[in-house]
């Protein structure tokens, strides 16, 4: 057993930084996280399950239209890759972490916006080759805060920056990243039919009120429901 000895005033702010409010996650405390899903089998329940995160159908087709979402963003989990990002027409290369995200990742997460725009359902829906960047990443891309427009390339692949944000805190794992793409620009959220509902994909539902939390925590369990049956 380890023991962690932490200050009282340490101990608190942990639990702030964790819980509260805080850039650009203001939206906790009306926020559900669907995050695992577990496979097991009917016939021999409880002899063995697997267990991953969703599929990204999961998300476009479960977590479709439910009445007591106003948003559902969806977060491909990359497993800690990190490509390189140059500026066309330089030698110079940035190591990054990127985030595959859908457009409704910009309802649920309040980004403070500096230059530009989020990308779009159909953006994400046409694979366009966009990204929005944070501040840090086009100062050190482009010098300056207000590169729309611009053009740069992620291992190979030329992307267009249409929005820029204020930098995230690796404190907010869920949403830190140097620069966000659609979801669908990555082939690991190409659904694999023999997976069904499993995946990488962790799933952010944001209720209107706190009120209505449980009442959409109830909503995705009877989808789910009745998706078994």
């Amino acid at each position: 057993m380890i023991v962690y000895i932490i200050r009282k005033q340490d101990y608190t702010i942990i639990f702030y930084v964790k819980f509260a409010p805080i850039y650009p996650e203001y939206n906790r405390n009306r926020t559900l996280v669907v995050s695992t899903t577990q496979l097991t089998s009917k016939a021999n329940a409880g002899n063995w399950s697997r267990n991953s995160g969703t599929s990204y159908w999961f998300t476009t087709q479960l977590l479709a239209e439910l009445k007591h979402a106003e948003a559902v963003a969806a977060v491909l989990d990359t497993w800690g890759e990190n490509p390189m990002v140059s500026r066309i027409g330089t030698d110079s290369e940035t190591k990054v972490v990127p985030l595959y995200v859908n457009a409704d990742f910009w309802r649920v997460f309040t980004f403070n916006f500096t230059a530009g725009l989020p990308f779009t359902t159909e953006d994400v829906e046409a694979k366009q080759a966009v990204a929005v960047i944070s501040e840090g990443l086009a100062q050190q891309l482009f010098a300056h805060n207000s590169p729309v427009g611009e053009k740069f390339y992620m291992d190979g692949k030329e992307l267009t920056v249409v929005g820029v944000v204020q930098n995230v805190s690796n404190a907010t794992p869920a949403t830190a990243g140097d620069l966000w793409l659609p979801i669908t620009h990555n082939p690991n959220a190409v659904d694999n039919p023999d997976m069904g509902l499993m995946g990488s994909v962790k799933n952010y539902l944001l209720a209107p009120t706190t009120s209505e939390c449980e009442e959409l925590r109830a909503e995705v369990l009877n989808r789910i429901e009745t998706y078994n049956q």
